[in-house]
């Protein structure tokens, strides 16, 4: 009975050449479609970061509003002299009780 030995299988330039190709085609697509994802996915988070700043700014000038409206002359001298004090100027006088 003779012996059976194994063939290594022997490769050639234009197999490597091909398996190259294949291998390389597949990384190509599967990097591109990952980065497609990953960018639409940061479009995304700028775009509600964004949002929420206007957002922020939107509630920080109407807060801006409300204190300049607060903090007016004709309020504050309104305010003291229904309790009792009088205005001379820029001056309150507070009386002791």
């Amino acid at each position: 009975m003779a012996k059976k030995t194994k063939r290594r299988k022997k490769w050639n330039v234009y197999t490597f050449a091909t398996r190259l190709f294949v291998i390389s085609a597949i990384a190509f697509l599967a990097t591109s479609i990952f980065l497609r994802a990953y960018n639409s996915y940061l479009n995304v988070r700028i775009h509600d970061y964004n949002a929420s700043i206007a957002s922020m700014k939107k509630e920080n000038e109407m807060v801006r509003m409300e204190v300049n409206q607060l903090s007016t002359y004709d309020r504050i001298s309104s305010i003291t002299l229904a309790q009792g004090t009088w205005v001379a100027g820029n001056i309150f006088n507070i009386p002791n009780e």
